[in-house]
């Protein structure tokens, strides 16, 4: 008769612990249902490629001041170098 009893108690933990078991895996159902279900609010939308109207090139003026901003520094440089180099000499 004890016999019967722990298997009993066996039997009952293990349908309890199916029981949970069932309930987590009818929760995610439910969530992968709505996830499914629901309406995008998002979408990446891919169309085909168009030739642009206009032909776009970079803005000129902004090239041509860092150019010169670059050449004065670089002008600088080269001064400064030439100076310390002279007074080394000397």
């Amino acid at each position: 008769m004890a016999k019967d009893g722990s298997e009993l108690e066996i039997l009952q933990e293990m349908v309890s612990e199916l029981k949970v078991y069932f309930t987590e895996l009818t929760e995610e159902r439910v969530q992968a249902s709505v996830r499914a279900n629901s309406p995008l609010t998002y979408m990446s939308l891919v169309v085909e490629p168009q030739v642009s109207d206009k032909k776009s090139y970079p803005v000129r003026w902004i090239t041509v001041l860092l150019s010169v901003i670059m050449g004065a520094l670089a002008a600088l440089i080269f001064i400064i170098h030439k100076e310390r180099l002279g007074r080394q000499n000397n």
